[in-house]
């Protein structure tokens, strides 16, 4: 039989101890690039007959992106996350915008959010879906 020394039983344990603190800290970290977080999804949904256009405006010194919606069309658009101006116009018969409306966004990473394009004419039906 051997014999217990209880001085190498708590040399051994330390030792274990260690060792796993050290593999630990050798396993490589997660990449991740700086400034990297997920984007904004927007949803934009034209429940209407005519055209849209609307337009994305940064506060800071990004380029303002513009889509333009068809009637009853929809579309997903990813934004940075931060402070935002969401202009929205529908269009004349003309394609000229007619009487545009801003409207503050502040926009979280990796959140989607529904926009939806209506006017006080739009009809829905008794389960809220549009005509």
């Amino acid at each position: 039989m051997s014999q217990c020394n209880p001085t190498t039983v708590v040399h051994r344990a330390a030792c274990a101890g260690l060792a796993l603190a050290l593999a630990g800290c050798a396993t490589p970290p997660v990449a991740r690039r700086e400034g990297a977080e997920a984007p904004a999804r927007l949803q934009v949904v034209n429940l209407t007959d005519h055209a849209w256009r609307v337009a994305f405006v940064p506060t800071g010194t990004q380029l303002a992106r513009t889509v333009e919606i068809t009637p009853r069309a929809r579309t997903e658009i990813e934004l940075p996350a931060g402070p935002w101006a969401i202009e929205q116009a529908m269009l004349r018969a003309d394609g000229r915008p007619g009487q545009t409306r801003r409207f503050p966004a502040s926009l979280a990473a990796g959140e989607t959010y529904h926009w939806p394009l209506a006017t006080l004419l739009t009809l829905t039906d008794e389960g809220g879906a549009t005509r």
